[in-house]
């Protein structure tokens, strides 16, 4: 028990990789910020697009503000936000300050920091979360590497193949062939991953792993780069395997 004129007060920061939200979503994030806020307590929402930072009371009020903006871009997605709520100047003589805040940024990354006194910041941390790794699209951080990780993984991957046949130039090839196949799938995971944040929508549109035409061509190039080599590389291989197996000429010498 703390001793008389004595606060304590407790932080918490939760870090998550991965965002795709939905308005009934965001509804159930608002209802999990208020526990513990008193009733008049106001829930705050901001967005930026652009050079310019959109805020509202409510998420509404938001999409209201992109729909009458200038801004380029889908004013019924956004690819960032960020929501505080508080009891500040709400608060009851001799109750805790608290407050929350959750920063979404376009590159994936969800920060969730409260501060207040000790059981409540538990308390929440134990809630929100459960939520924020909910709206994360793949549970598993491996798919939220760069995209030049998936190249070199594609290069390693294709070069294992053809290390057999003892070729250089072919494994050369194998390599760099499966670089440009990861460097193209790594471009295709990493839309289907991008942070959406619909404002109006109450479920996310369907996600499929599409190729751009530069992509697909690209993948097709690099496919048929490794299978050229692969087959070269097995008609090199049983030709070696031949002359080696071949009985060497007889040597006649002079009588």
């Amino acid at each position: 028990m703390a001793a008389s004129g004595v606060t304590m007060e407790a932080s918490s920061k939760i870090t998550v990789r991965g965002c795709k939200l939905h308005r009934r979503l965001i509804a159930k994030w608002v209802r999990a910020l208020r526990t513990g806020l008193p009733d008049a307590a106001k829930i705050d929402f901001s967005t930026t697009r652009a050079i310019t930072t959109y805020k509202s009371n409510s998420i509404d009020g938001l999409a209201e503000a992109l729909a009458d903006s200038t801004e380029p871009g889908d004013v019924e997605v956004v690819d960032n936000l960020a929501i505080f709520a508080s009891n500040i100047g709400h608060a009851g003589v001799g109750e805790p300050r608290r407050l929350v805040r959750i920063s979404i940024s376009s590159n994936g990354w969800v920060g969730c920091h409260l501060s207040g006194d000790p059981s409540w910041v538990n308390a929440q941390t134990a809630v929100l979360r459960p939520l924020l790794e909910d709206a994360r699209p793949r549970k598993l951080g491996i798919w939220y590497v760069p995209r030049w990780t998936f190249a070199s993984w594609g290069g390693c991957l294709a070069s294992l193949g053809v290390t057999f046949f003892g070729s250089l130039t072919l494994w050369i090839l194998s390599t760099v062939a499966g670089a440009v196949f990861g460097y193209a799938l790594g471009g295709v995971v990493g839309r289907t991953l991008k942070t959406e944040i619909h404002l109006t929508q109450d479920a996310l549109s369907a996600s499929y792993w599409r190729f751009t035409a530069n992509e697909v061509i690209t993948a097709v190039i690099a496919l048929l780069a490794i299978a050229v080599a692969v087959i070269f590389g097995v008609t090199a291989h049983k030709d070696a395997r031949k002359d080696d197996s071949g009985h060497a000429p007889l040597l006649v010498g002079r009588v």
